[in-house]
């Protein structure tokens, strides 16, 4: 009945929180919560192409099974706001029923206990500040960490082949969840001390679980290649540097950023608290709710160390063999999460610095966030072992179970104030919403006349790639990335993050120069066909961290006036205006007389007339070794359907194939390399010149079928497996 009671409290959460409004932006928008359709369209299956950005190439194809539910479940509803309440809502209920589950596993019987460290698990402060406070993908991992915790600890147990089926079901559906590695990494690393002591200790106790844990973990693996095998191919690919890059300078600033930010200590983490110095530190609103709030409610939580403290000096009297080595598991984890999760430990900053110099740890350089789910779940875990402990040893078990069940309920208390605070660094613009109908219905017009093969410039350019959408009543604001092209097809560039480094700063250069055609010869070489203006920005957003104030100067209506030919579009009331670039080009270009239908994000048809000599081929996408040019017959004719081409089809101009002078590809086009084909490849004209019909296609795309292949025949392996023989 209790849990009852709270998975009714959870699914009503969201109607306290957002007043019947959308908690949308961020760095994934969270629109997929509202708008799963509109976002399937373009990030499945052509997704090879980030959204407001010029293309990196990386797939987001983890997100097709959670879109094609939330469809499904969109058909039902028949409302974007409970949709949306309801995926807030869910992974709070699934870690909550899950936690409970897996807790029970490890030691039955303790159903008020676990009713209690479960609550602790979803709702703690730590739990708040570090997921539930910007509601980003690995919010998720809130519900699959105990799913994972509980199927495989039931397995290991029982060797029941359900028990994998249903974890891989979790699994592939909320397979978004699992891109986080680093917040995966911040649950595994803490347990990787525990084993490794209790393999050299007592292998022979571990080694019948081995196979076990093997089928499990391939199952696991298996079930993501659909994904897997794209996104490492797109980051093995020469042609992506964006994402070395990335990894580079993350190894590259790990010492100074945790330097920065290792300024908390082991007092607030163990009593559920997350670090109030660096709250303090990054002048965030947040730290306000500490003084006005958590510092006066503090001493109640301390519950929790004396649950921790009881637990380690009496569990001798209590554990006896596999339970002792269970507590001596979740004990060792509990100090490596603390220590993770802190790092200012003396000099275990520096080793903690030391270890930035392995290959990949730099994604653990914000340690804050990622560490901290993975830390709460462990002391959750802990505590309730202790609790377990206390009711054997102690007469004052309810009293200290009912104080703690108080605790967690004043610190959750505050999940309002933390939820809904602020955009930061300013002191009043909130960051939940219900878009405008006059911004939807703007982007309703752009879907309908704008083509999308070209890109929208948009104004004002901010510091990442964000859009700013505002109520009328100028409080309730979108900050986060641009939706434009999930309501349109059409892509946008909307700041400083929507291009590399280099054409970031000849774009700035040129706007604060105020060297408007060069301004122009730079959009037109990224594809930019339109201008998109803002007029309804906050004042007080203006001044926020989204925009630098000496740029945002320069970006001006003398700027607008000087790049745009003529108004093609405007919103009802004026707030959204869409212009024309002057002498805009094309997204595929040539000397040659050519035209091209784009079949589709990874494919465009171009139909060459009239060519008898080699001629350049301009394509304005940014360049990749995987775009390829493929012979077509049927010159002039077109079934703008896409088709499948793999490395055993033969690619024309291969090795003419380069980057063009600043952006985007080129090939150079030769009439008797086409001739070679053949004549069912070509039409010959008159005056000895040819007509044919080539296609650019983006050749890694075959990786997506590749991974969702593997993927169905590898899971039918294991299914096949486990069926045959119990594990």
């Amino acid at each position: 009945m209790m849990n009852v009671v709270i998975v009714g409290l959870l699914l009503f959460l969201p109607y306290y929180l957002f007043g019947g409004r959308l908690f949308l932006g961020g760095d994934d928008t969270r629109i997929f919560y509202a708008y799963p359709r509109e976002v399937m369209q373009s990030l499945a299956i052509y997704s090879w192409n980030t959204i407001s950005s010029l293309s990196s190439y990386t797939p987001n194809h983890q997100f097709f099974p959670f879109l094609a539910i939330l469809s499904w479940l969109e058909t039902l509803i028949q409302s974007k706001t409970l949709l949306f309440y309801f995926t807030f809502s869910l992974p709070l209920i699934l870690g909550f029923i899950y936690f409970q589950k897996f807790v029970l596993l490890i030691i039955k019987s303790e159903y008020y206990a676990a009713f209690v460290v479960a609550l602790l698990y979803i709702l703690s402060p730590v739990t708040m500040f570090s997921q539930l406070l910007y509601f980003l993908s690995p919010a998720w991992l809130i519900a699959l960490f105990p799913i994972y915790a509980y199927y495989f600890l039931k397995y290991i147990q029982h060797g029941g082949s359900t028990d994998v089926y249903k974890v891989v079901f979790w699994a592939i559906l909320f397979s978004f969840a699992n891109l986080g590695v680093p917040w995966l990494g911040g649950l595994f690393l803490p347990f990787i001390p525990a084993i490794i002591l209790f393999f050299i200790r007592d292998r022979r106790s571990i080694l019948p679980y081995v196979k076990r844990s093997v089928i499990f973990g391939i199952s696991l693996a298996v079930s993501q290649l659909f994904w897997v095998v794209p996104f490492v191919i797109s980051l093995l690919y020469q042609g992506d540097i964006g994402y070395a890059a990335r990894v580079t300078d993350a190894a590259a600033t790990f010492a100074a950023t945790v330097n920065g930010t290792a300024t908390g200590n082991v007092i607030y983490p163990l009593l559920t608290f997350y670090h109030r110095q660096f709250l303090s530190d990054i002048n965030q609103p947040l730290v306000a709710i500490f003084a006005n709030y958590y510092d006066y409610i503090l001493p109640i939580s301390l519950i929790f160390v004396v649950i921790l403290a009881m637990g380690i000096l009496q569990y001798k009297k209590v554990f006896r063999n596999e339970h002792l080595y269970v507590f001596h598991i979740f004990l060792i984890a509990f100090l490596a999460a603390l220590y993770f999760f802190t790092v200012n430990i003396g000099v275990l900053k520096d080793i903690f610095i030391l270890m930035g110099y392995i290959p990949g740890f730099g994604m653990f350089r914000n340690f804050t966030d990622k560490f901290a789910l993975g830390y709460i779940f462990v002391y959750a875990s802990l505590l309730y072992i202790c609790l377990f402990v206390i009711h054997k040893t102690s007469k004052f078990y309810r009293l200290i179970l009912v104080t703690a069940f108080i605790a967690v309920f004043l610190n959750a208390a505050p999940v309002k104030q933390i939820v809904d605070s602020p955009l930061w660094t300013t002191k009043d613009i909130s960051r939940i919403l219900n878009i405008p109908s006059e911004y939807l219905s703007f982007m309703d017009d752009i879907r309908k006349n704008i083509p999308p093969s070209g890109q929208i410039f948009s104004l004002p350019q901010n510091i990442a790639s964000y859009a700013i959408i505002t109520e009328d009543d100028g409080r309730h604001t979108y900050a986060g990335v641009s939706p434009v092209k999930f309501f349109t097809g059409v892509n946008d560039l909307s700041g400083s993050g929507s291009y590399p480094p280099q054409i970031e700063e000849q774009i700035k250069g040129a706007i604060i120069a105020r060297n408007y055609e060069k301004l122009l010869t730079i959009l037109r070489k990224i594809n930019v066909s339109h201008v998109m203006v803002t007029n309804n920005t906050p004042p007080s957003v203006r001044k926020s961290y989204m925009y630098n104030a000496d740029y945002l100067s320069y970006q001006d209506q003398a700027l607008v006036d000087a790049i745009v030919d003529k108004e093609v579009m405007r919103s009802t009331q004026g707030n959204y205006v869409l212009y024309q670039l002057k002498n805009p080009t094309m997204v595929i270009t040539s000397q040659a007389n050519i035209d091209y239908i784009r079949v589709s994000p990874i494919q465009y048809e171009v139909t060459v007339r009239g060519i008898s000599s080699p001629q350049k081929l301009l394509f304005a996408e940014t360049y990749h070794p995987g775009w390829k040019v493929y012979p077509s017959t049927g010159a002039g004719k077109t079934d703008n359907e896409t088709t499948l081409y793999t490395k055993l089809d033969k690619a024309l101009f291969v090795d003419s194939h380069k980057p063009a002078s600043s952006y985007g590809n080129e090939w150079t086009i030769d009439p008797m390399a086409i001739r070679a084909l053949g004549s069912s490849y070509y039409t010959s004209n008159t005056d000895g010149s040819v007509n044919a019909k080539i296609v650019l296609y983006f050749q890694p795309q075959i990786y997506a079928y590749v991974g969702a292949i593997l993927t169905f025949f590898s899971l039918s392996v294991v299914f096949i497996y486990l069926k045959k023989q119990k594990i």
